[in-house]
């Protein structure tokens, strides 16, 4: 309410973060949701900027965090973010860092890149990374609106939005035919309002793919490597 408070409006695209982390625990694969059911799970989160990993990181401490916004001109509301009571803060961290250079990491079970590939100066070093990363039967969520920029990223590195030989060149497939090299499996969906949503199971030996309808939209699917 705070964030869109109006009667009209495309309010579905709001809670995008926890929309983002229901199809990262929704549609990770089938073999990796019972080793997430055993044990404990616990969340990194990495990001280039030190302001949003000190905020990240005074939620998690504290459980609340004030803030500011933006009414009118030079007028200005307080408000607080509160963590709901019933999230562990303990299975949380989170740490300051370059995707494209990234340390030394564990293997994860889902890894989610969120309205990350266009802002990235060289998105290849992330995407060529991603393998060494990820648990078998692992999963990565991508999920980026393409809104490519000189500024952020150089013309040369972008995956799509321009012309090549007189033929149109888009992020979707330039991004399938990079994972398809890597033995990665592409499956897209546009679950997130004007955004592109990729899940990309590793690949399984004798693996079927079928497709199953996501959220009360009839004309969602997804296709899921099994």
């Amino acid at each position: 309410a705070d964030a869109f408070p109006y009667d009209f409006g495309p309010k579905e695209s709001l809670e995008f973060p926890k929309k983002c982390a229901e199809y990262c625990a929704t549609h990770a694969s089938k073999s990796s949701v019972p080793k997430l059911v055993r044990r404990t799970v616990v969340v990194l989160g990495i990001d280039f900027s030190h302001a949003f990993i000190d905020a990240a990181n005074e939620l998690k401490e504290l459980g609340r965090m004030q803030y500011k916004t933006a009414e009118e001109g030079t007028l200005i509301a307080h408000r607080e973010a509160i963590v709901p009571g019933t999230i562990d803060r303990t299975r949380c961290s989170f740490m300051q860092g370059d995707a494209c250079r990234l340390p030394m990491l564990p293997s994860f079970d889902v890894i989610l890149c969120g309205n990350l590939l266009c802002r990235l100066p060289d998105p290849l070093l992330l995407l060529d990374r991603l393998p060494t990363l990820m648990q078998e039967n692992g999963v990565v969520v991508l999920v980026s609106p393409y809104s490519w920029l000189a500024e952020y990223t150089p013309t040369e590195k972008w995956l799509g939005g321009f012309k090549k030989s007189n033929k149109a060149v888009h992020s979707k497939e330039s991004l399938k035919k990079h994972m398809m090299e890597m033995r990665l499996t592409l499956h897209c969906c546009n679950d997130v309002p004007e955004r592109r949503v990729y899940f990309i199971p590793k690949a399984l030996r004798n693996g079927t793919c079928s497709q199953v309808p996501v959220g009360s939209q009839p004309y969602y699917h997804m296709a899921i490597c099994r």
